[in-house]
């Protein structure tokens, strides 16, 4: 389902919002992305579908669909563990983790969030985002996916303005 919400979202004509550093975008399903590129390519952030939003990792390191690797989290709020889920989305592999407390705190008190995650080779990599604007993003793209998944929002009705 995430791999195909980052498909249509290649394709979305209607503008993206901006907070601080992160971007949201919304798909042509109505779901939404809050996200942010590092100086490496990575992309980090949280789709929203409905009244679910999951954080996602998107490396320029490949990964094998459905298999789960472990990552550490740093921020100014914590580190913590979480286990990532591999997600192909046609070229991109993406990581999903649940966006539970520890994202959300890290997101609320800002800063620098770093992911370091083990390599083949036995050596980890360590990427890092901005998370300034993160946490507002996050909410508008929750905003955002909950407004779309209301009945008279579904597509077909001509009643919704947000």
């Amino acid at each position: 389902m995430i791999a195909g919400l980052l498909m249509m979202a290649a394709g979305v004509n209607v503008p993206n919002e901006y907070f601080g550093d992160w971007s949201v975008t919304t798909t042509q399903g109505g779901s939404s992305i809050a996200s942010i590129k590092n100086n490496a390519g990575s992309v980090f952030g949280v789709i929203c579908i409905e009244d679910t939003c999951t954080s996602f990792f998107n490396p320029t390191v490949p990964c094998d669909e459905e298999t789960k690797y472990p990552a550490l989290v740093n921020a100014p709020s914590a580190a913590f563990p979480v286990t990532m889920e591999c997600v192909k989305a046609g070229e991109l592999n993406l990581y999903t983790f649940p966006m539970d407390s520890g994202i959300t705190d890290a997101m609320s008190i800002g800063g620098i969030i770093g992911i370091a995650y083990p390599m083949k080779s036995g050596e980890f990599k360590v990427e890092r985002f901005s998370l300034t604007g993160s946490a507002r993003a996050a909410a508008r793209a929750g905003q955002i996916a909950k407004f779309y998944a209301l009945p008279a929002n579904k597509k077909g009705s001509d009643k919704s303005t947000l």
